[in-house]
């Protein structure tokens, strides 16, 4: 006789189904949680210039408290464009990984 693996005294019984639950207590914890799982989240950006190549550097990155999860270089041709692009990235990635 088989068991029903719906059944929650047999979830273990079904791979799928204990994927589910899991999935769905990590996305709940997410939610009742997310200012404090947010919160180690750092943007950064910031621009120089290369005397090389005549052009300024953007450097934008996002952190997790310590660690670097992503970095973004970029070439452009003027200060303006530089500090445009500084600006978004703070406030337009920045509010994306802060909001709530």
């Amino acid at each position: 006789m088989t068991m029903c693996c719906w059944c929650p005294a047999h979830h273990q019984c079904c791979p799928r189904k204990s994927a589910w639950i899991v999935k769905n207590r990590i996305n709940k914890y997410v939610a009742e949680n997310r200012q404090q799982v947010m919160k180690g989240f750092e943007t950064t950006a910031n621009h120089f210039y290369d005397n090389d190549s005549g052009e300024f550097i953007v450097k934008c990155g996002v952190y997790d408290f310590d660690t670097l999860l992503m970095e973004l270089n970029l070439s452009v041709v003027n200060k303006e464009q530089a500090l445009l692009i500084c600006n978004n990235w703070k406030t337009m990635w920045g509010s994306c990984i802060h909001k709530s």
